[in-house]
């Protein structure tokens, strides 16, 4: 009963997420307790919040890399000014130094 609802679930959000991009992303925000509704496809344990991640992630790949989506940037500002050159090199130091963080301290964990 679970995998036809999970099923329904995850076609629904792809379609918003393909139409509205930025409230997909609010969806994944306002429903961060779903990492509690786990499953498994074939071998891979998996989570609610997991997919909608992957469906998010890819839908953004394939928007952003098609001819379509420069049509797209410009019809809708807020997304342009999130795709902006100089704003995401504003962005890169701090998640640079995240993840120079999340490295070190992998390495110096006393339990690994």
């Amino acid at each position: 009963m679970l995998y036809p609802l999970l099923t329904i679930y995850y076609i629904l959000f792809a379609v918003l997420a393909w139409r509205r991009l930025p409230w997909a992303v609010l969806l994944i925000i306002a429903t961060l307790p779903s990492y509690l509704i786990r499953f498994t496809v074939g071998p891979i344990p998996m989570t609610l919040l997991e997919g909608m991640v992957i469906i998010v992630f890819l839908v953004w790949v394939i928007q952003r890399f098609s001819s379509r989506q420069t049509r797209t940037i410009s019809r809708h500002g807020s997304i342009q000014v999130f795709f902006e050159r100089s704003e995401a090199k504003s962005r890169s130091l701090p998640v640079l130094l995240f993840l120079a963080a999340a490295t070190i301290s992998m390495f110096i964990a006393p339990d690994l």
